[in-house]
């Protein structure tokens, strides 16, 4: 199984957010699973947000689940990337082992 990996960028200590997404990465390797890091997307760290999100959107569409780190509500691109999981029927993963309760409101 494919699985993509979603969490807390923007904000961080960039150093920091590699840490974060390399632990995810290993742990899911150790677990059995193919890992997409968006970190990894081939992007410069410095490229406008847009461009990692739509190479990351395109990424995502690969996996066959997306796996969320417990900091990704604090993510507006964790969010866009959950919403897109749901919306295809991609398999919801997460760091805390609990269910994820999402609501959504047409306000």
């Amino acid at each position: 199984m494919k699985v993509y990996i979603s969490g807390r960028v923007t904000g961080l200590p960039y150093e920091e957010a590699w840490f974060n997404f390399q632990m995810a990465e290993e742990m899911l390797i150790e677990e059995g699973y193919e890992v997409v890091n968006p970190l990894r997307n081939g992007l410069d760290p410095d490229d406008p947000w847009e461009a990692h999100m739509k190479e990351d959107i395109r990424l995502l569409m690969g996996c066959d689940a997306i796996y969320m780190m417990d900091n990704w509500r604090s993510s507006a691109g964790a969010n866009i990337e959950i919403g897109m999981a749901i919306m295809f029927g991609i398999r919801i993963m997460n760091e805390s082992g609990k269910s994820i309760e999402i609501t959504i409101s047409d306000e």
